[in-house]
């Protein structure tokens, strides 16, 4: 199972800059256990790919966040949307907004609310019928 990784340096973290591609995961992986990682294996282990029954759910993913990888990073269906948080870390939009909130994070919420408002307009009237 791979995750993201690297780090970016400078102002980006606390971290010096150490590049870490998927390429050199494979080399270092093969060269040092003689193994492949699986980069889709969070996916598999964990329901990414079959979806299709469920409904009614927003994946938020911060692309600062080293697990976003392991993410749904594009919607599945019209109630099974993924949101993508361009200046976003782990959780961030589900915290207390916050004056230093980028705007990417700003919108996601609105765009959280406004898929809630959705999902719950939906609801009501099917079971007003």
């Amino acid at each position: 199972m791979t995750l993201s990784g690297g780090t970016y340096g400078g102002d980006k973290d606390m971290f010096p800059y150490l590049p870490w591609t998927k390429d050199m995961r494979k080399a270092y992986c093969g060269k040092h256990y003689n193994i492949q990682p699986r980069d889709t294996e969070l996916r598999t282990e964990y329901w990414g790919g079959d979806l299709q029954a469920t409904s009614n759910i927003i994946y938020s993913n911060g692309l600062l966040d080293p697990w976003h990888d392991g993410g749904i990073l594009k919607n599945v269906s019209d109630t099974i949307v993924a949101v993508t948080i361009k200046d976003g870390a782990h959780h961030l939009d589900l915290r207390a907004s916050d004056p230093r909130d980028p705007q990417s994070v700003i919108v996601a919420r609105q765009q959280e609310v406004e898929l809630i408002r959705q999902f719950v307009k939906k609801a009501t009237t099917v079971k007003q019928r």
